[in-house]
Formats: structure tokens, C-alpha cells, sequence
């Protein structure tokens, strides 16, 4: 595995991470009856699943492009 490959894996895995607790916490807000419950989902959960849907973009957003040689070269059968 490349170094590259390494860092978008930990960088994937840590939006996946993030969002999957926003979701956690907005789920659990809603069973919570008392009027607090609406700022946890809002403050909490929203700028957990915000921060994990940010950073999953900016790491698609900064793939480095490969040449066409090296696309050529991976897309063909040995």
C-alpha cells in the first residue's frame, strides 16, 4: 500500500468516524424528551456530521491526479 493510499484511508475513515457520531448523537437527542435536547441536536450532532461531511469533501477534493501513463498502466490485464 502507497503512503498516499494510507493517508486517504485514515482521512476517509476519520469522516466516516465523525458523521456516523453526528448521527449517533442527533438519534439519541430525539428520544430525549426535555428542551435541551434540540440544542444537542443542533449544536452537537449538526457540527459533528458538518465536520464529517467537510473534511470527507476536502479529502476528495485534494487526490492528487495521476498521469495517463500510470492509468494506462493499472487498467491493463497482465
Amino acid at each position: 500500500m502507497k503512503p498516499q493510499n494510507s493517508r486517504l484511508s485514515r482521512r476517509l475513515r476519520l469522516a466516516g468516524g465523525l458523521i456516523m457520531a453526528g448521527l449517533a448523537v442527533q438519534a439519541v437527542s430525539l428520544f430525549w424528551n426535555h428542551p435541551l435536547s434540540f440544542i444537542v441536536f443542533v449544536s452537537v450532532g449538526a457540527l459533528l456530521l458538518a465536520a464529517g461531511i467537510v473534511i470527507y469533501l476536502l479529502t476528495i477534493v485534494g487526490l492528487p491526479q495521476q498521469n495517463e501513463d500510470e492509468v494506462y498502466k493499472m487498467n491493463q490485464v497482465p
